[in-house]
């Protein structure tokens, strides 16, 4: 128990991510000068704590930062928060999160597959495979979102800004509360994206106001079609 607390966080994140990515069966290397991890031999994940002052002490800010040599070698960047009364709990709960909704659409980025519905050609005609994670709901919705008109939305957006890069990506996150405003982030590439903002708001805007709160999330891989690479 000593040798626990004497270790630092962020080498217990990374062994405990470790472990549950083994759970799940993916291929996991340990790198140990730097602490990191590679994932089904195509991504480097490193995962660490943020200390944020004021925030309550049965919350847990945990970064992930994971790279890519040839398609984002600088890092896709992820913020979560772990919940729960003790260090253990903290940590599997940021982990968990990112297990659920962040590492699957970053993989299926790397398979060669897509569904045709969600497909969309940008204002260049380049042809678009998005590969969307779980949406991930809080609080509490009287009748849960699709996220249909939010993707057609969104999709009118990005046809006229997305990069002519292998892969982009995109993280969404909107609350309402009792009183109907509205909470919002939408980042493009790492990047506050204002006309994402303004699309995710007009969809947002329709919600039923809830008693308290509700909210949702969703991380989205962009793979461009193999036949516009050259």
């Amino acid at each position: 128990m000593e040798h626990q607390e004497e270790t630092p966080v962020y080498a217990q994140l990374t062994q405990l991510l470790k472990e549950k990515l083994m759970e799940q069966h993916y291929h996991v290397e340990f790198n140990p000068e730097r602490i990191s991890l590679t994932v089904d031999q195509q991504v480097e994940v490193i995962v660490s704590d943020v200390v944020k002052e004021g925030l309550h002490p049965h919350m847990m800010k945990q970064v992930y930062l994971i790279t890519h040599p040839e398609y984002f070698p600088d890092g896709i960047v992820e913020y979560l928060v772990g919940v729960g009364t003790t260090l253990q709990e903290r940590m599997e709960s940021g982990i968990l999160n990112f297990l659920g909704t962040i590492l699957p659409p970053i993989l299926d980025g790397f398979n060669d597959t897509h569904d045709p519905e969600l497909d969309f050609h940008d204002d260049n005609g380049v042809l678009w495979h998005p590969k969307p994670g779980q949406l991930g709901l809080q609080g509490s919705w009287e009748e849960e979102p699709t996220t249909d008109d939010l993707r057609a939305t969104i999709n009118t957006a990005l046809q006229a800004v997305i990069p002519n890069q292998k892969f982009n990506w995109l993280k969404i996150y909107a609350a309402k509360d009792g009183r109907g405003k509205v909470t919002l982030d939408c980042n493009l590439n790492n990047e506050p994206w204002e006309a994402g903002i303004q699309a995710v708001l007009a969809v947002a805007e329709t919600w039923k106001t809830p008693p308290i709160f509700c909210g949702m999330k969703q991380f989205i891989m962009y793979r461009r079609c193999d036949a516009f690479d050259n």
